[in-house]
């Protein structure tokens, strides 16, 4: 779980999963996707230098990822 503070006060809850897919999919995600960019990670650096991505937590979920920092998913309670 990320967390987010703004400058204005505001606070934002963020989570991200990896996987590996079993198959390609086939048929739309969801009709309000209405494309997909695959970027490197120098690209998405770009984006975050542009001030261009919705949060920093973007970048740093990505990194972790990469860094292998990463949790099973029994985790999550409910």
């Amino acid at each position: 779980m990320y967390v987010f503070h703004t400058p204005e006060g505001e606070t934002f809850h963020s989570h991200g999963f990896t996987g590996v897919p079993e198959q390609p999919l086939t048929t739309a995600i969801d009709p309000a996707i209405v494309a997909t960019h695959w970027l490197t990670r120098d690209e998405i650096v770009a984006l975050a230098a542009a001030q261009r991505l919705r949060s920093p937590l973007v970048l740093k979920r990505i990194d972790d990822a990469l860094n292998h920092r990463h949790f099973p998913l029994s985790v999550i309670q409910e």
